[in-house]
């Protein structure tokens, strides 16, 4: 059976929800909606009836049950998720039940009010692309997208703005799916889902963003028959496409098309879904650059990177006119009930808007201890309490690997030692070799102006575990996430440079104390260089927390205490010892060659290893530098490429695909042909097209191109160099080593000669012992710095505590990964799209376990780790991933009440909730594996144990892959 179960008015379903009316009943797209009152509960839900034939059997129910509650992982209050799914065991009827959302469809709005105001049109289609971006890349699929299956309703945060929330995901395709072939007429149903439902792919959705943009612009459907459907399935799948702006004229309404709509529409909605743009993110970019550039841009308008879900910014709409009133009238009224449904995703894919006020920091009292020979003052972040005993002054650069890897010791410092004991005070010190580190610091800088300290830690975290992503883009949104309220000030301050002085300040002083590198520490005056371990600031700290005792037993004031001790322990450099920090152009390091492709003598003397990026600036600038070597040096140089491509770069890692391709089929010559070509190309676009078009000029084949850009085939391979660049330290493009000798960012020739020339008088040395040609730069770099190998932890995967903690996947799987994590904290949010994907990815493999580490930051931490604790003794795994969801799902509201309500919505037992956390029932459990996490010394979140593999931060999907198949061939 393929029509949904019908209900009368009052009818009893599942024994626990009475029928109070019908709210949607469409046949067309399977699903029979009612607003229900929920019994055992007593409140009003809504109840979603689905087609039988989803669940035929047991394998069809567990997809259903899967893919039904999927959309809660993303945490998007752009997305109507379910509370609960089952399948009626009386009728077989499979069901979702859902808060009530107030709003109306998009098919509704546009026949009562007409088409929104541009700046509003725009702003619901980059919610809607960032949603869909958000569950592609969670492998996610809505399959079913139609006007009726979006909803608008005033934003939680700001009424006179407009929300867009999809309905159906998850089982929208389940439900096209179950008609197979030949599936019931839609308007936004892609061309290829009518011949083959089955393994529908990210590219259908891709045909509905471009329809329902035509809809928001113009009021009226594409398609001349929408409600015929012989003649509408014809239209869909035969003849020529009329351009929008043509179709939109025949329907009198073609002054609404916007100028540059046409090409961006022609394609989403190619029939050939390899031509259409391969992602939503690269739909809305494209639109946003080309489309609403040249209209009514919303000034407010960021669409967040779609590696990882993150807040972003809706534009204000324009005036408050017809279209909009409605919306907010109703606003009125049921403005406290969306506080109650949807106020918690702010954390998530939130819409707000930025208010226009002073950005003043959280008030803090000024302080100074600028007679320090390291001087610090409540300019700068700072950890820990102002009166503390000792005093951490580091040196860092937010670009430098170093900087990265000394973070864990620092954090374990905090965790040893406490904030009474100890503090932590940063002082910028961005490298000139780092390109994007002075940027950095200054984003990072104005964090801490407008949000205060803790807000610049967050924000420093986010840069730290993201050093490939250091982009004004990443800083604006990395700033919203860490607690800055007013982000066009923000912006206006990073353009102005409004931080600089400050970051210029800290260089400054980096030299004048004899700072040559990052990171540097001092500690109470004493100097410590590098990414040192844990045991060596321990003696230091150990020996300055007694003399500090002495000292102050004997009368110093506390708040004199940092400044006289430095004053005693501080060494000042020798005459000639401040200069600007160098690059180290001496370590070699064993970057192999592989199977890269090669320009250039296979035997050549030098090796020039290039990381770079396509799409990179700095990448073609350094072309003439690299042709000039070539001419000069001949056969005795070669140059190896390896793939670097930056997220920002929307299309670099389509021309990596196109570059790879070319090598495929044509081996060094063809790369290096297609390698020239696209830096040709860089100043005039990369787009798919213009790829496409240059892949007919390389002569390579067509359709094997357009397969390669649309299905990233050579992933495995420009992931592999992009692991190997973050082993070698090279964060940037573009990055060289020669010989093994690292040379970072776009040098000029004379810079890579000094270095050619020494290494060719080495190499001649090593020929003259008899080392064949063919090995000279093994032999030349076998003694160089390797691989940074992946950390290991110390935790005892073997423990009690994990063997009964909640977990999710296969019990026996070969791979465990162990997260550490706190319900309030922002980046374990974040990183959970990335870990559906993987999870869905390595299904039966990989088995995710989950410890508590509430940290002590977070006030409402604890008690939610709590709450799911009791989640899982009355409910089990089930119970608890269900509470894990919302809380995520709701993070900004985790009092005591939150969790009740919460408690009552999953349908725990309420009296024991209740008394759980009333007697603190599991607050051993809790703090039992927060102990266990600091004796490994894992003090941040989230922090993953990976078979033993340590992983910190809300890491991407690729670097859980990495490890993941490690893990995976270790265990075979």
């Amino acid at each position: 059976m393929n029509e949904p179960l019908r209900l009368g008015p009052d009818a009893l379903f599942a024994g626990d929800y009475r029928v109070l009316r019908r709210l949607v009943d469409e046949g067309s797209s399977g699903r029979a909606v009612y607003v229900v009152e929920h019994v055992s509960q007593r409140k009003e839900r809504v109840l979603e009836l689905l087609p039988q034939a989803l669940v035929r059997d047991a394998e069809s129910r567990a997809r259903f049950e899967r893919d039904a509650i999927a959309p809660s992982y993303l945490g998007s209050e752009h997305v109507v998720a379910p509370v609960t799914v089952g399948v009626d065991e009386a009728t077989g009827t499979p069901w979702l039940l859902r808060e009530y959302a107030p709003g109306s469809d998009l098919a509704k709005s546009l026949a009562e009010r007409g088409p929104p105001p541009p700046a509003t049109a725009a702003a619901l289609l980059s919610q809607l692309c960032a949603t869909l971006g958000a569950a592609h890349q969670a492998s996610l699929v809505h399959g079913n997208l139609s006007p009726s299956t979006f909803l608008l309703s005033p934003a939680p945060h700001d009424a006179t703005l407009v929300r867009l929330q999809l309905l159906d995901l998850g089982v929208g395709r389940l439900v096209v799916e179950s008609e197979g072939a030949g599936a019931r007429f839609s308007p936004w149903r892609a061309p290829e889902v009518f011949a083959s439902p089955a393994g529908m792919a990210p590219a259908a959705d891709i045909w509905a963003i471009g329809l329902a943009a035509f809809a928001l612009y113009t009021g009226v459907s594409f398609w001349r028959h929408p409600d015929d459907p012989a003649a509408l399935t014809r239209e869909i799948l035969a003849g020529d496409l009329p351009l929008a702006s043509v179709r939109a004229s025949e329907q009198h309404v073609g002054a609404r098309v916007p100028v540059g709509f046409d090409a961006w529409f022609r394609r989403c909605v190619s029939r050939d879904p390899r031509m259409r743009f391969t992602s939503a993110r690269d739909a809305w970019a494209v639109f946003e650059s080309t489309v609403v550039s040249g209209s009514a841009r919303p000034s407010s308008v960021v669409v967040p990177p779609f590696e990882r879900p993150l807040p972003f910014v809706a534009a204000p709409p324009p005036s408050r006119n017809a279209w909009i009133a409605p919306v907010m009238i109703m606003g009125a009224i049921i403005g406290l009930l969306l506080l109650v449904v949807v106020g918690g995703g702010a954390a998530g894919y939130a819409l707000y808007r930025t208010k226009r006020s002073t950005p003043v920091a959280p008030a803090v009292p000024r302080w100074s201890d600028d007679d320090s020979p390291v001087a610090v003052s409540s300019n700068d972040p700072m950890w820990g309490s102002r009166t503390a005993p000792v005093t951490v002054v580091v040196f860092a650069d937010l670009q430098c690997p170093f900087c990265k890897r000394l973070d864990p010791t620092l954090d374990q410092v905090r965790s040893t030692y406490g904030q009474d004991s100890v503090r932590i005070i940063w002082k910028n010190e961005p490298l000139p070799f780092h390109v994007n580190a002075r940027p950095a610091a200054e984003a990072a800088q104005g964090v801490m102006d407008m949000a205060g300290s803790e807000a610049f830690w967050r924000f420093r975290r986010l840069a730290f575990d993201n050093q490939s992503f250091l982009d004004e883009s990443h800083f604006v949104t990395w700033a919203g996430e860490a607690g800055v309220k007013d982000l066009q000030a923000y912006r206006a301050g990073l353009t102005s440079h409004r931080w600089r002085a400050k970051v210029d300040e800290d260089h400054a002083l980096a030299v004048r104390v004899g700072v040559k590198g990052t990171p540097a520490a001092f500690v109470n005056g004493v100097s410590i260089s590098g990414a040192q371990p844990f045991a060596t600031f321990q003696r230091t700290i150990d020996a300055e927390l007694s003399k500090a005792a002495t000292r102050r037993a004997a009368g110093l004031a506390a708040d004199r205490t940092y400044v006289t001790l430095s004053k005693e322990n501080f060494a000042a450099p020798t005459r000639g010892e401040t200069k600007e920090p160098e690059e180290d152009t001496v370590s070699v390091f064993k970057v192999p060659v592989g199977k890269s492709p090669v320009r250039g003598n296979p035997n050549a003397l030098v090796t020039i290893v290039e990381f770079a990026d396509f799409q990179c600036p700095f990448c073609l600038r350094v072309e003439d530098a690299l042709d000039r070597i070539q001419q000069v040096y001949g056969d005795k140089v070669r140059i190896v490429w390896k793939h670097n491509p930056l997220a920002f770069h929307a299309q670099a890692v389509s021309a990596a695909n196109l570059a790879q391709e070319a090598y495929a089929e044509k081996g060094n010559a063809g790369f290096w042909a297609a390698h020239d070509k696209l830096f040709k190309m860089q100043s005039s676009g990369l787009s798919d097209e213009q790829l496409q078009s240059a892949a007919t000029g390389l002569g390579l084949d067509g359709p094997r191109v357009r397969s390669a850009i649309l299905q990233n085939t050579f992933r495995p391979i420009i992931e592999a160099d992009q692991d190997l660049a973050e082993d070698f330290g090279a964060t940037g493009t573009p990055h060289f080593f020669v010989n093994g000798r690292r040379l970072n960012g776009a040098q000029p020739f004379e810079k890579f000669r000094t270095l050619v020339d020494e290494e060719l008088v080495k190499a001649q040395a090593a020929l003259a012992r008899g080392v064949a040609p063919s090995h000279l730069y093994e032999e030349l770099v076998k003694d160089g710095k390797g691989q940074t190998p992946l950390e290991r932890s110390t935790l005892d995967l073997r423990r009690p505590e994990i063997a009964d903690a909640p977990f999710k996947g296969a019990a026996n799987a070969k791979v465990t990964i162990v997260e550490l994590a706190d319900f309030q904290c922002p980046f374990c949010k974040r990183v959970e799209v990335d870990l559906s994907a993987v999870l869905l990815q390595y299904a039966g493999r990989v088995k995710l376990v989950w410890l508590d580490k509430p940290l002590p930051m977070h006030k409402d931490a604890q008690l939610a780790a709590e709450a799911a604790q009791e989640a899982l003794r009355q409910k089990g795994n089930t119970g608890f991933w269900l509470m894990h969801d919302k809380l995520f799902a709701n993070q900004a509201n985790l009092a005591r009440e939150d969790l009740d309500r919460y408690a009552s919505d999953l349908g725990l037992d309420g009296l024991r909730f209740a008394t759980a956390l009333d007697e603190r029932t599991h607050r051993a459990t809790v703090e039992a594996t927060s102990a266990m996490a600091d004796d490994a010394h894992l003090s941040g979140t989230p922090t993953f144990v990976i078979n033993g593999y340590l992983m910190t931060g809300a890491q991407p999907a690729r670097k859980f892959r990495r490890v993941i198949d490690l893990a995976l061939s270790e265990a075979k």
